[in-house]
Order: structure tokens, then C-alpha cells, then sequence
């Protein structure tokens, strides 16, 4: 789901550079942020995974 809002979020972010500006911003300006929402629930993830195998090994 996460993917899916961020490929609509860059196609209307990219749709409307093309409409009201006839240069496109660079490529990485568009796609940092939403390469940094992407990976935020990975390193979440690992970090609650990480927690429950502490939780695990403690006595």
C-alpha cells in the first residue's frame, strides 16, 4: 500500500512539473523523499524485530 501512494504521490508530482514548468526538476529531488518514506517502515521493522529478540533471550 505504501508503494502504491508513493508511485501515485511521483507520477502527480511529476504530471504537474511537466504541466506548469517546462523544465523537470532533477529525478533525485522528486524520488528522495519518497525513497526515505520507503525505507523509514524498514528500519521500523528492524528495529521492533531486533527488540523482540532481546526480549526473547533475556532470562
Amino acid at each position: 500500500m505504501v508503494a502504491q501512494f508513493a508511485k501515485e504521490s511521483t507520477l502527480r508530482k511529476i504530471l504537474a512539473a511537466e504541466k506548469y514548468d517546462d523544465e523537470m526538476p532533477p529525478i533525485e529531488a522528486i524520488f528522495a523523499p519518497l525513497e526515505y518514506e520507503l525505507k523509514l517502515p524498514r528500519k521500523e521493522a528492524f528495529y521492533m524485530a531486533f527488540i523482540r529478540l532481546i526480549d526473547c533471550s533475556l532470562p
